[in-house]
C-alpha cells in the first residue's frame, strides 16, 4: 500500500513538473511574441528616423534656397538644379534601399512560416512518442497478464497433481475442486483479457508504423528547411553585394559633386566662400547619413542571416537528440521489463495481483483523461497565440499603410514647394524686367529723347502711367497667388502634424503592449515559483513516506520471519507425529492441538487477506481522490492568485494523510503476522521468493525521480537564460524609446524655426512690394510735374541694383 501511495505521489510530482514545463513553454511563446513586437518597434523607429532625416534635409534645403533667393536669382537657379539632381539620386537610392528592406522582410516571413511548420512536425513527433509510450505500457500489462496466467496454470497443475488426503478425519476434496474451478474460471478470464490486450497492442503497433512514416516525412521537411536556410543565406549575400555597389556609387557621386562645386565657384564668383563651405558641409552631412543608413541596413541583415543559417539546423539537431533520448529510454524500459519477467515467479497472490491490475487500469484511464484535458488547454493556448499573431500582422499592415501615406504626403509637399519656388523666380524675373523698363523710360523722359523722335512727352507719360498701373495690378494678382500657395503649405504642414500624432499614438500602443507582456511574464514567474514550492513540499513528503515504508517493511519482515519459523516448527512436529503410522504411540491430543492450530492459522490468513484487500482498496480510493483534488488545485494555479494559501492547505492535507497512513499501519500490524506466516509457509513448500518485484519497482521509481530532477534543473537553467535575454531586450527598447523622444523634440524645434523663417520671408516680400509701389508713385508724380533732375537722381539710385532682384530697395 505504501508503495502504491508513493507511486501515486511520484505521479503527482511528475504532473506538477509537466505543468511547470508547460508554463515555461508559455513563457517562451510570450517571449517570442515580445521579440516580434520589439522587431516591429525597431522597424517603426527606423522608419521614423528616416522620415526625420528627410524632414531635416528638406528644411535645410528650404533654408538654403531662401537664402540664395535673397542673395541672387541666378545662384538660386543653379543651386536648385543641383539640389534637384541630388534629390533624384537620393530618391533612387531610397527606392533601392526600400526594395532591399522588403526583400529582408520577405525572407523573415518565410523563416517564420518554416518555423511554424517545424513546430507542427514537432507536435506530431510528440504525439508519436506518447503513443509509443502507451504501447510500451500495454506491453508491460501484457507481460503481467502472461505471468498471471502462468501462475494460474502452475497453481492449477499443482492442485490437480496434489493427492487428496485426510488430516484428522476431515475431507478436503470438495474444497480443492472449488478452488480448481475458481482458478480455471480466473484463468479463462485472464486469457480473454490478454487476447483483448494483444489486439489493442497490435492496433497500437499499426498506429506506430503510420507515425514512423509521418516521422520520415518530418525528416524530409527538415532537410527542405536546411536547404531553405542556405537559400536565405545566398539572398542575404546578394543584398550585401548590392549595398557595396551602392556605397561605390555614392563615392563616385561625391566626386562628381566636388567637381560641380568647383565649377560653381569658377562660374559664380559673387558667391562668398562661407556659403560654399556651408554647401560642402551639407553635402558631406547628407552623404554621412546615407552611409549610416547603409550600416543600419547591414546590422538588420546580420540577425536575419544568423537566424536563417542557424535556426533550422539547431531545431533539427534538437529534434534528433530528443528522438535519440526517447529511444534510449524505451530501450532501458525494455531491459527493465525483461528483468521483471525474469524476477516474476508463480505466486498464490492472484487476487491481490488482479486488484492491482484493475487499479492500474483505472489509474491509466484517469491519466489519459487528464492528458486529454491538458491537450485541450494546449490547443486553446495555441488558438489564442494565432489570434494574437493575426492582430500583430494586422497592426503591421496598418503601420505600413500609414507610412506610405506619410511618404506620399511628403512627396506632394515637395512638388508644391517646387511649384512655389518656380512662381517666386518667375515673379522676381518679372520685377527685374519691369525695373529695367522703368529705368529706361525714366532716362528717356529725362533726356528728352522721345521729342527728337517726334513723339510727344505727354503721350510717353500716359503710356508710362498705364504701364505702371498694369504692373501694379499684376503685382496684386501675384500676391494673391502667393498667399494661396502659403495657405496650401500651411494645410500640408497641418496634415504632417496629424501624421506625426498618429505615429506617436501607435508608439504609445506598442509601449502598452510591452507593459502587458511584462505583466504576463511576472504572472507566469509567480506561478512557476508556486509550482517549485509545491514540488519541494511533495519531495519532502515523498522522503518521509519512503522512510516510513522502509521502517514498516523491516517490521513486517521481522514478524514474517518469526511466523515462518513457528509454522515450520509446527509442520515438522505434525510430520513427526504422523510418520509413525497407525500404530504410533504419539499423544493424540497434541496432534489434534497442532492440527487445530494449523487450521486456525489458515483461517486467520484468509481473514487477513480479505481484510488487507478491503483496507488497501478503501485507502487507495481515498488517496487517489485526494491526489485528484491536488491535481485540480495545480490546474487552477493559472487563474487563482491565492496560490500560497492553497499550497499550505495541500500541505495540511498531506499531514492528514500521514496520520491516516499511521493508523493504517497499526491496522496492518494486527493482520500482517498471520499473512506473512502463511506466505512463508507456502514459499517454503514451493521454494519461491517474491521480494525482487518490490525492489525492482523501488529502483524504477528512484531512477524516474532522478531523471525528473535532472530535467527540472535543465529547465530552470534555460528559464534563467531566457529571463536574462528578456532583460537585455527591454533595456534596448527603453534606450530606443529615449532616442525617439529626443528626435521628436528636435523635430518640433526645427518645425518652429521653419515657421519663423517662412513668416520672415513673407514679411520681406510684403515690404518689398510696398516699397516698389511707393517708388512707382514717386516716379509718376515727378514725371507728371516735369521734375527732370529729380527723376535722374532717382534713376541714379535705382540703376546699380536693377539686376539684383530689387535688393537695393
Amino acid at each position: 500500500q505504501l508503495t502504491q501511495q508513493l507511486a501515486t505521489a511520484h505521479e503527482a510530482v511528475r504532473n506538477a513538473e509537466a505543468e511547470r514545463v508547460h508554463l515555461k513553454i508559455e513563457i517562451e511563446v510570450k517571449e517570442h511574441k515580445l521579440r516580434e513586437v520589439t522587431e516591429e518597434a525597431d522597424l517603426a523607429r527606423q522608419k521614423l528616423e528616416t522620415l526625420t532625416d528627410n524632414l531635416a534635409m528638406r528644411d535645410t534645403q528650404i533654408a538654403r534656397l531662401q537664402k540664395d533667393l535673397a542673395a541672387s536669382a541666378t545662384a538660386d537657379a543653379d543651386e536648385l538644379g543641383r539640389v534637384r539632381a541630388e534629390r533624384d539620386e537620393q530618391e533612387a537610392l531610397r527606392g533601392q534601399l526600400t526594395r532591399a528592406l522588403e526583400d529582408v522582410r520577405t525572407a523573415e516571413a518565410d523563416r517564420h512560416r518554416l518555423t511554424a511548420k517545424v513546430d507542427a512536425k514537432e507536435r506530431k513527433l510528440h504525439e508519436v512518442t506518447e503513443n509509443a509510450e502507451t504501447v510500451r505500457g500495454l506491453e508491460v500489462r501484457g507481460i503481467l497478464f502472461r505471468a498471471a496466467a502462468c501462475m494460474l496454470e502452475s497453481q492449477l497443475g499443482k492442485l490437480k497433481l496434489r493427492p487428496s488426503g485426510k488430516i484428522s478425519g476431515k475431507p478436503r476434496n470438495a474444497q480443492t475442486r472449488k478452488k480448481a474451478a475458481y482458478l480455471e474460471a480466473q484463468r479463462d478470464h485472464d486469457r480473454a483479457e490478454l487476447d483483448g490486450r494483444e489486439k489493442q497492442l497490435e492496433t497500437m503497433r499499426l498506429e506506430i508504423a503510420e507515425r514512423e512514416h509521418a516521422m520520415q516525412k518530418v525528416d524530409e521537411t527538415l532537410e527542405d528547411l536546411e536547404a531553405a536556410s542556405h537559400v536565405s543565406a545566398t539572398e542575404v549575400t546578394k543584398l550585401r553585394e548590392q549595398v557595396r555597389n551602392r556605397e561605390r556609387n555614392i563615392a563616385e557621386r561625391e566626386m562628381r559633386i566636388t567637381e560641380l562645386e568647383k565649377a560653381v565657384l569658377d562660374a559664380a564668383s559673387h558667391v562668398s566662400a562661407t556659403e560654399v563651405t556651408k554647401l560642402r558641409e551639407q553635402v558631406r552631412e547628407r552623404e554621412r547619413k546615407i552611409v549610416e543608413r547603409e550600416m543600419r541596413i547591414a546590422e538588420l541583415e546580420k540577425p536575419v542571416l544568423e537566424a536563417a543559417s542557424h535556426a533550422s539546423t539547431t531545431e533539427v539537431t534538437e529534434l534528433r537528440q530528443q528522438v535519440r533520448e526517447r529511444e534510449r529510454k524505451i530501450a532501458e524500459s525494455e531491459m527493465r521489463i525483461a528483468d521483471l519477467e525474469k524476477a516474476v515467479q508463480p505466486s498464490y497472490e492472484l487476487d491481490h495481483l488482479r486488484i492491482e491490475m484493475e487499479e492500474s487500469t483505472r489509474h491509466v484511464a484517469d491519466l489519459e483523461k487528464t492528458v486529454q484535458l491538458r491537450d485541450a488547454e494546449i490547443v486553446d493556448c495555441k488558438l489564442r497565440i494565432v489570434e494574437v499573431e493575426a492582430q500583430l500582422k494586422e497592426n503591421a499592415i496598418q503601420t505600413a499603410d500609414r507610412v506610405r501615406a506619410e511618404m506620399d504626403s511628403a512627396r506632394e509637399f515637395e512638388r508644391e514647394k517646387a511649384r512655389l519656388m518656380e512662381l517666386v523666380r518667375a515673379r522676381d524675373a518679372d520685377v527685374v524686367e519691369r525695373d529695367r523698363r522703368l529705368a529706361e523710360m525714366a532716362e528717356r523722359v529725362g533726356d528728352g529723347t522721345p521729342v527728337l523722335c517726334g513723339i510727344q512727352p505727354t503721350s510717353d507719360l500716359s503710356r508710362l502711367r498705364a504701364q505702371m498701373e498694369e504692373n501694379a495690378n499684376h503685382s496684386k494678382s501675384e500676391e494673391s497667388t502667393i498667399h494661396a500657395l502659403l495657405a496650401s503649405k500651411d494645410a500640408l504642414l497641418a496634415s504632417k502634424d496629424a501624421l506625426l500624432a498618429d505615429r506617436e499614438r501607435a508608439l504609445t500602443r506598442a509601449l502598452e503592449a510591452e507593459r502587458h507582456f511584462d505583466q504576463q511574464r511576472s504572472r507566469v514567474k509567480a506561478a512557476t515559483n508556486r509550482l517549485n514550492e509545491q514540488s519541494r513540499t511533495l519531495s519532502a513528503d515523498r522522503a518521509a513516506l519512503e522512510s516510513e515504508r522502509k521502517a514498516f517493511d523491516a517490521a513486517v519482515e521481522a514478524s514474517a520471519a518469526n511466523l515462518g519459523a513457528l509454522v515450520r516448527d509446527n509442520t515438522r512436529r505434525i510430520r513427526e507425529i504422523g510418520g509413525g503410522g497407525a500404530g504410533a504411540s504419539a499423544p493424540a491430543e497434541e496432534l489434534g492441538r497442532l492440527t487445530e492450530e494449523l487450521v486456525s492459522l489458515e483461517s486467520v490468513s484468509v481473514v487477513a487477506s480479505d481484510l488487507r484487500l478491503r483496507t488497501t482498496q478503501s485507502e487507495f480510493e481515498e488517496t487517489y481522490t485526494t491526489l485528484q483534488d491536488k491535481m485540480g488545485e495545480i490546474a487552477r494555479l493559472k487563474e487563482n492568485e491565492k496560490s500560497l494559501a492553497t499550497a499550505l492547505a495541500e500541505k495540511n492535507v498531506v499531514g492528514d494523510e500521514s496520520g491516516r497512513l499511521g493508523e493504517a499501519e497499526r491496522k496492518y500490524e494486527r493482520v500482517c503476522l498471520a499473512y506473512r506466516q502463511l506466505r512463508d509457509s507456502r514459499a517454503a513448500s514451493s521454494g519461491v521468493d517474491n521480494g525482487n518485484f518490490g525492489s525492482s519497482k523501488t529502483r524504477k521509481h528512484g531512477e524516474s525521480l532522478s531523471a525528473l530532477d535532472g530535467d527540472r534543473a535543465k529547465a530552470d537553467h534555460k528559464l534563467i537564460r531566457l529571463q536574462a535575454d528578456l532583460k537585455e531586450k527591454l533595456a534596448k527598447i527603453q534606450s530606443l524609446t529615449d532616442q525617439l523622444s529626443t528626435v521628436r523634440e528636435s523635430l518640433a524645434s526645427e518645425r518652429r524655426l521653419a515657421d519663423e523663417r517662412q513668416a520672415t520671408y513673407a514679411s520681406h516680400i510684403a515690404d518689398r512690394d510696398a516699397l516698389l509701389a511707393c517708388v512707382h508713385r514717386e516716379v509718376c508724380e515727378l514725371a507728371r510735374n516735369g521734375a527732370v533732375d529729380e527723376v535722374r537722381k532717382l534713376v541714379g539710385i535705382w540703376r546699380p541694383h536693377a539686376g539684383g532682384g530689387g535688393r537695393g530697395c
